[in-house]
């Protein structure tokens, strides 16, 4: 994406400003005393389209302007999201995704639900792309 590193991590590296850019998630809420980012950080994410209970985040591995790894947890099950970011160049950042379901029922949901999970990454990727480009030019203007 046309941005810079420090547009693109401070999108993604701190949950509660995921709200600016995802656009089904409503809320985020740190938890059990977390006050920052970081390894343990909890949080307590709301999705427009899941309206059953939260998600429970919990960051793993957090390593500013590099890799961010959580997992969410919801009642069906959880999930291990992992970003990694990479210079490109000096106005160019790549983000990779990588999503590892860690339900019992994995294999299973992963074979129904495939190519949902799918379009909504590349939606998630698209929103990210657009959000840091759109900051990266108000800062450049």
């Amino acid at each position: 994406m046309h941005a810079d590193l420090a547009t693109v991590w401070a999108a993604l590296g701190d949950p509660q400003n995921r709200v600016k850019w995802m656009d089904d998630l409503t809320d985020v809420k740190p938890e059990d005393g977390t006050t920052a980012p970081g390894p343990g950080a909890r949080y307590r994410a709301s999705q427009a389209w899941w309206r059953f209970d939260n998600q429970r985040l919990t960051i793993h591995d957090h390593q500013p302007n590099e890799r961010l790894t959580y997992s969410a947890e919801t009642t069906g099950g959880g999930v291990t999201f992992e970003y990694t970011l990479r210079q490109v160049d000096e106005r160019h950042v790549a983000v990779h995704f990588l999503l590892r379901m860690d339900s019992t029922f994995a294999k299973v949901n992963a074979s129904m639900s495939g190519p949902l999970l799918e379009k909504k990454l590349n939606a998630e990727a698209a929103q990210l792309r657009d959000y840091c480009e759109a900051q990266a030019s108000t800062r450049t203007a």
